[in-house]
């Protein structure tokens, strides 16, 4: 703490909140359990917070609208059965047993960690059959949203169906403008006619009933921003 009362880091003249909230504490662990959480240096962190050096948490304000307003949802829909330490450590496992391309693909283990907490109940998970034609659309190696997910709820859930994978990683198609991808999903969102099978360097589309291919090896994909990776452009 500074002379003045104010967190240290405040006096310095850095940018933050001079009074440590129970807001600033949480958005500071919400971020710090994003991707593959740190735990030793989160305890770190809480224990010199207890010990009176707050500074790590005042670097951010509290959460506004948008950015919990996908919690909830997300929390109201998953139901974590098993929220203790072992059932995190579980899910890790059988994820790991899974990803034989070693991807971590880990925004998953972030939301149980914040579900976990739910304080609400949770009905069961149910499968939903939905008979309505649509077009899903995935990357080989989504950041965001893992394209097995996908996959398992066109290849189960949707049977009428058509599903497009983009050849490359980086979240989100539709924003695209030069990808195949997109230019499908225009057309099918235009018309309601599913496009039919494609097999392509950049996009693969596969007809209702038909079986996706394995992801490929990673290092075996288009790359950079001609795959969709707008981060590299």
């Amino acid at each position: 703490m500074a002379e003045n009362g104010t967190l240290s880091a405040c006096a310095s003249g850095t940018t933050c909140n001079e009074t440590l909230t129970v807001f600033d504490a949480q958005s500071t662990i919400a971020g710090l359990l994003a991707g593959q959480p740190d735990f030793p240096n989160l305890f770190a962190r809480l224990e010199a917070a207890l010990s009176g050096d707050g500074a790590d948490f005042a670097a951010s304000g509290p959460f506004t609208i948008d950015e919990v307003w996908a919690l909830p949802l997300e929390c109201a829909d998953n139901r974590v059965y098993d929220s203790s330490y072992a059932g995190y450590q579980e899910l890790i496992q059988a994820m790991e047993e899974v990803d034989t391309h070693h991807i971590h693909q880990s925004d998953w283990l972030a939301i149980f960690l914040s579900c976990a907490a739910w304080p609400y109940s949770t009905p069961p998970t149910q499968p939903l059959e939905l008979t309505a034609p649509m077009l899903l659309v995935t990357a080989d190696f989504d950041v965001s949203a893992a394209t097995e997910k996908t996959t398992f709820a066109w290849s189960t859930q949707t049977p009428h169906s058509a599903l497009v994978v983009r050849h490359g990683d980086d979240h989100v198609s539709f924003d695209l403008p030069r990808q195949a991808s997109t230019n499908y999903t225009k057309q099918f969102l235009r018309s309601g006619v599913l496009p039919g099978a494609i097999d392509g360097t950049f996009v693969t589309m596969y007809e209702p009933g038909m079986q996706r291919e394995a992801v490929p090896d990673p290092y075996c994909v288009p790359t950079g921003f001609v795959a969709g990776d707008v981060d590299s452009a």
